[in-house]
């Protein structure tokens, strides 16, 4: 039964995150988000990133209740493509921007 779960992954990534500030129309993308993973692989019990700073005003604030995330959406998502079998060089397909970090695994997966 534990050779099973191995190899059950569910993972949820939201597309941005929104602000705090009044609503707004026409917003494309605000950055940010949740990154949810659960499964038999999971190394869990741990949060992977840092958890920002939500401070008004701090290096991560953006302005209009947008903060500036501390882990990409690229690393979480070369970290799964590469648990599914996604060759190192076929990453930028996946994730165009991982070339921009150093960990392109963060490691949440056994």
């Amino acid at each position: 039964m534990r050779q099973l779960l191995l190899g059950v992954l569910v993972a949820m990534l939201t597309a941005c995150g929104g602000g705090s500030g009044p609503p707004r129309q026409h917003i494309a993308q605000q950055g940010g988000g949740l990154q949810l993973v659960a499964g038999g692989a999971v190394r869990g019990g741990r949060i992977y990133g840092q958890y920002p700073l939500l401070e008004i005003g701090s290096d991560l604030d953006v302005g209009g209740g947008r903060f500036i995330p501390t882990t990409s959406a690229d690393q979480y998502a070369a970290t799964l493509a590469t648990w599914f079998g996604v060759n190192a060089s076929d990453l930028p397909k996946v994730a165009p921007n991982i070339a921009s970090f150093a960990a392109r695994d963060l490691g949440f997966l056994a």
